[in-house]
């Protein structure tokens, strides 16, 4: 995606005023029809069922928390290897750059992180950008490893897992030869790193370690999580449903993967042994607490920053304001 932005002409193109208009009615269309499929399931199962279910447990909280905070500190680590400075006195523009990311639109983090370094940091532009391309490269190396990893062990040990979701087998099929042809592409494109990446073997080996290290704890805090609310459902079946939403991150340009996920989780909820009101509760306020935290964290940052020139995100080619 960053390579995109890296192209001046066509940055200008989406750029123009019709473009941008149509990109706008389009995310909202889509999260329209998203909010519209959520209402219409909560619905069917009975709004104060859903509210009088919600989890009271308070290990899902705390799990919460710290798998929140997991994407930031990771990055932290992960961006000084790339600028080779510490970056600890600088914790609160990583948890903007992720809730931008996760509760307003896919990318938008990266524009106002590409901002920040160039006027806080007193990095160039392209050097910032190219940090950024290369971290998000890596990122999506890591996921689209993982995720047929994932598949694959989840075929072997048959069972429950993703069979426990009620996919259809034909559909499975096909998210098996997709995760497979996106693998296999990530290793071939791997064999040519120095024609894409800037950081050395070296420094791009530690960034795909990190990323992978904070996507597996991300996983397991997340199904954890959710167990200590239904501790008699196979963990596994857990470990599923963040399979799923990992197959769900590897989409593009996605407006509010947590709120399209919900969808999917309650249209999936037939696998938990459990009444649907209590599944639907969780995963509910699963999302609620994500959107609340992102909203949290923009609405202090716009706070701190009301006498502060406008920073809002053009894209990660746009220059400073």
């Amino acid at each position: 995606a960053q390579a995109i932005w890296a192209h001046e002409g066509l940055r200008q193109r989406l750029r123009h005023k019709g473009v941008q208009t149509s990109l706008r009615v389009l995310r909202f269309a889509l999260m329209a029809g998203v909010l519209a499929y959520l209402a219409i399931q909560l619905t069917a199962i009975g709004w104060a069922q859903v509210i009088t279910a919600l989890p009271t447990a308070a290990a899902f909280y705390v799990l919460f928390a710290v798998n929140y905070a997991c994407l930031p500190i990771a990055e932290i680590l992960i961006y000084q290897i790339c600028w080779r400075r510490g970056l600890w006195g600088h914790v609160w523009p990583f948890f903007v750059k992720r809730a931008y990311n996760f509760g307003v639109f896919d990318m938008s983090g990266e524009a106002y992180f590409g901002w920040w370094a160039h006027s806080k940091l007193g990095l160039g532009m392209r050097p910032a950008l190219s940090a950024i391309k290369d971290v998000n490269l890596l990122s999506g190396a890591s996921s689209n490893l993982a995720t047929p990893l994932l598949l694959i062990w989840f075929y072997v040990a048959g069972g429950e897992g993703l069979h426990a979701l009620g996919i259809n087998p034909h559909f499975q099929g096909i998210i098996y030869g997709s995760v497979g042809l996106i693998a296999v592409a990530t290793v071939i494109a791997g064999a040519f790193q120095g024609r894409f990446l800037s950081t050395t073997p070296r420094e791009a080996l530690l960034i795909l370690i990190a990323h992978t290290m904070r996507l597996g704890l991300s996983m397991v805090l997340q199904a954890w999580s959710w167990a200590v609310v239904f501790p008699h459902t196979d963990f596994s079946v857990w470990l599923a449903f963040t399979t799923a939403q990992l197959v769900l991150s590897r989409i593009p340009f996605v407006p509010n993967r947590d709120l399209l996920f919900l969808g999917l989780s309650l249209n999936m909820a037939h696998a938990v042994q459990a009444p649907q009101a209590q599944v639907a509760g969780m995963f509910v306020m699963a999302a609620a607490l994500t959107q609340c935290a992102n909203f949290f964290v923009l609405g202090l940052h716009a706070l701190i920053n009301r006498g502060a020139p406008a920073q809002t995100p053009r894209g990660p080619g746009a220059d400073p304001a």
